[in-house]
Formats: structure tokens, C-alpha cells, sequence
């Protein structure tokens, strides 16, 4: 009875556990259940945070995308009216562009301008010590000397006192190697040398012209009065006066040299070619010497007519030192000095600078080429400006007056002389009379 009352008893107990042990178990199967749901939510919420954080940067993206293209259609737009407004010229534009290649022109040129004033400048100031030293030289001479001695040696004393530019100096010695003039070669061909020959032209006497001038034709012999020969013969400027009173070197540049002892003209081109027979060859070179470049004397002969154009004529010392003067390379000097050789006497004509009518005659001449120191160093600035402005006009405004000055002086460009002999004031005339050229 006892063991069944303790049996009776440890049964309620043990249900009790069971239901307790059933709870705790629904207890953690519930757990579980939520652990897994607190799981899936968490990875639900990390999820939607990074779907969020890229679909912001989408959306940035998609912005910034957005305005570079709405850029470039601005770019393509402003392209697109430059290239029109490139292809369309602006007047306005042309307009600065002349105006500013005008003005760097006239800064050039002005630049130019200076530059030549200080070589001026520096030459006048080299003159001027040089004539101190002249001067200085001479009056002590005159001190010892006696005084009968003539005002000519004084002079040529004068003209011998060596320039004093370094430049100047070491130009005159490099004036032994002298050069040709570029014109001269065409006068030098086989087909266009000339031929000595006596005073007497070569041309066929069956051919010549009447006696009588032409209506059109200005006649003017040594004795003639008329008004264009009086300015002609007339000295050019007071330096040329003072020059040949103290018996200097100097240049002329419009009137005849002082060797010729007969002077005709103006005759136009047209009358000399009838009157001479000049073939058509003949016209054509001496019609092409004014378009010849360069610093030389333009010089055409052919027979025993000589033709030169806007010769340069440097006077020195004595009665009969004329010079046809020119510039030129060292190069080619000797074709020059081979071709006066061959050269015999000669009719000349010449056609001043400034001539506007025709051509002048200055008698029959013998040519010879003289080998001489430099003389740009004893020339007047003056005269040397005149030269360059002639020189200017005959080879165009792009020409360097100081590049020629410096090729000068350096010995670059060396000094050709031609000196003229007049060989008498009959046989230019029995030449005027024979081909109807004077009255």
C-alpha cells in the first residue's frame, strides 16, 4: 500500500517535468523561428541601404552626364560659328591686319632712317677730324714751305691725307682687287663687243642720214646759249664749285664730265636710231639698260657708239680725271678690265639722271679702266645721300643703304672706275655733221 501510494504520488511530478520540458523546447523552437526572422530582416535592411546608396550614385552620374552633353551641344554650337565666321572674311579684321603691317613698314622704315643718320653722323665726324688733320698738315707746310710754292701741290696735299676711319682705311686697301660691272656683260658678249676703230663711225655710208636736224631735234653745240644747256653745263651745287676750286673728289650726278669739250642734245631715241641705223637688236639693249638692277654703271656698246644710262661720273684732280664710277663684287673685274682693253674709241652718249627728253652727246672718248685706292672715304656725306637715293630709286625701296654702306667700306663691294679721254672737240663735230645730228 505504501508503494503504491509513492507511485501515485511520482507520476503528477513527472508530468509536470514533461510539460515543462515540452514548453522550453516550444520556447527555443520559437527562438529560433525569431532568430532567423531577425536575420532576414537585417539582411533585407543592408540590402535596401546599398540599393539606396547606388541608385543615389546613379542618379549623380546620370546628372553629371547630362550637362556634358548639353556642353558639347554648346561647344558644337560655338564651333560651328567660328568656322562661319572664319570663312566669311571681317572687313574689320583686314582692316587691323593693313593697319598693323602698315605700321611694323613704318617702323622698319623708321629704324632704317636712324640707322643711316648714325653712319651719317659718324662719317661727318670722321670727315670733319679728317679736316682738322688736313688742315693742320697743310698749315705747317705753308709755314715751311717757300712762298712761291703753288696753290696746287697745297691741294693735292690736301687731297692725299688718308682717311681716318678704320673701316675707310681697310677698304682702301682692299681696292686692288677690283670687279666688274653686271651690265657690262651683255655689252661684253662676242655679238655686242666693240670694235676699235678711228673717229670715223663703222656705220655703212651709203646709209647715213641728211645733214639737216630733225624739226623735233634740239641742236646745241659748244657755243649754244639755249636755256636747257646753260643748266646742263651750269655747276649741280656749291660743293661741286667748291670741290673743283680746291681740286677734291667729288661726284656728279647731272651734268657731263668735265672731259668732254663738246655737248649736244637732248636728242630722243627715235631720231638717233634713224639717224645711226641702229638694228632693232641695238634699240632693244639700249632700251633695256634702265631696267637693270645693281650698283655699276649701265653701260651698251656696239661699233664705235657707246650708250650710257644714268652714268655716275666721279671728277678728281687735274683737267681730264673724269671717271664713269661704279660698285660691284671683287669677282668678276677682270671681264670688266678685258672689256675697256677691247674697247676703241667711242661716239658717247649718255643719258643723265633726271633726263626726261632724250639722250646727250658728249663727244668721241677713249675708255680706260683705272685701278685706284677707294674714294668713298673723301666724298661728301651729302653726296653720298644723294648716291644712295639714286641708287634706291634704280634697284626699288626694299634696297639696304646700310648694308651697301658697310660692303663698301668692308671691301665687299669695291669702287670700278672708268676714266674717258676726250679725243678732240673736230672729230665730235665732223661726227655730229656726218649723220645729220647738228646743223
Amino acid at each position: 500500500m505504501a508503494l503504491a501510494g509513492r507511485e501515485a504520488t511520482a507520476q503528477p511530478g513527472i508530468r509536470e517535468v514533461e510539460a515543462l520540458q515540452e514548453e522550453l523546447a516550444g520556447l527555443m523552437s520559437s527562438l529560433g523561428r525569431a532568430h532567423e526572422k531577425m536575420a532576414r530582416v537585417a539582411i533585407e535592411f543592408a540590402a535596401d541601404d546599398r540599393t539606396h546608396e547606388l541608385r543615389a550614385k546613379v542618379e549623380e552620374l546620370e546628372t553629371q552626364n547630362l550637362m556634358l552633353v548639353l556642353r558639347n551641344r554648346d561647344l558644337e554650337a560655338e564651333n560651328a560659328e567660328l568656322r562661319g565666321l572664319l570663312e566669311v572674311p571681317d572687313a574689320g579684321v583686314e582692316a587691323i591686319a593693313q593697319e598693323r603691317d602698315a605700321a611694323l613698314k613704318e617702323k622698319e622704315a623708321a629704324l632704317k632712317t636712324i640707322k643711316e643718320m648714325g653712319e651719317n653722323i659718324a662719317e661727318l665726324l670722321d670727315l670733319l677730324k679728317t679736316y682738322r688733320v688736313a688742315a693742320a698738315a697743310c698749315t705747317c707746310k705753308a709755314q715751311s714751305q717757300p712762298q712761291g710754292s703753288s696753290s696746287s701741290d697745297h691741294a693735292q696735299t690736301q687731297q692725299r691725307t688718308p682717311a681716318d676711319s678704320d673701316d675707310d682705311r681697310a677698304t682702301i686697301r682692299q681696292q686692288a682687287r677690283p670687279a666688274p660691272i653686271a651690265p657690262m656683260s651683255r655689252a661684253a658678249t662676242p655679238q655686242a663687243q666693240p670694235v676699235a676703230s678711228s673717229s670715223r663711225t663703222q656705220l655703212d655710208p651709203a646709209r647715213r642720214a641728211p645733214l639737216t636736224p630733225a624739226p623735233s631735234q634740239e641742236v646745241v653745240s659748244t657755243s649754244s646759249a639755249s636755256s636747257s644747256q646753260q643748266t646742263w653745263d651750269s655747276p649741280s651745287s656749291a660743293s661741286r664749285a667748291m670741290a673743283v676750286a680746291k681740286r677734291l673728289w667729288y661726284l656728279e650726278f647731272t651734268k657731263p664730265p668735265s672731259s668732254a669739250e663738246l655737248q649736244h642734245g637732248p636728242i630722243p631715241f627715235d631720231i638717233l636710231a634713224e639717224k645711226l641705223e641702229l638694228s632693232e637688236d641695238v634699240q632693244f639693249e639700249v632700251s633695256s639698260l634702265r631696267a637693270v638692277h645693281g650698283y655699276d654703271t649701265r653701260i651698251f656698246a656696239r661699233s664705235d657708239v657707246a650708250f650710257v644710262y644714268e652714268p655716275v661720273i666721279l671728277e678728281g684732280p687735274g683737267p681730264t680725271a673724269s671717271y664713269f664710277v661704279g660698285w660691284t663684287t671683287p669677282d668678276g673685274v677682270e671681264s670688266v678690265r678685258n672689256w675697256v682693253a677691247q674697247t676703241g674709241d667711242l661716239q658717247l652718249f649718255i643719258w643723265p639722271i633726271g633726263e626726261t627728253v632724250g639722250w646727250r652727246y658728249i663727244g668721241l672718248h677713249s675708255l680706260s679702266y683705272e685701278d685706284m685706292e677707294s674714294k668713298w672715304p673723301l666724298l661728301h656725306p651729302s653726296e653720298k645721300q644723294q648716291l644712295l637715293e639714286h641708287l634706291r630709286v634704280r634697284n626699288g625701296p626694299e634696297m639696304d643703304a646700310a648694308k651697301f654702306r658697310k660692303e663698301v667700306r668692308k671691301g665687299r663691294l669695291v669702287q670700278v672706275c672708268i676714266q674717258l679721254e676726250s679725243k678732240g672737240e673736230m672729230e665730235s663735230e665732223d661726227f655730229l655733221r656726218e649723220y645729220g645730228l647738228l646743223g
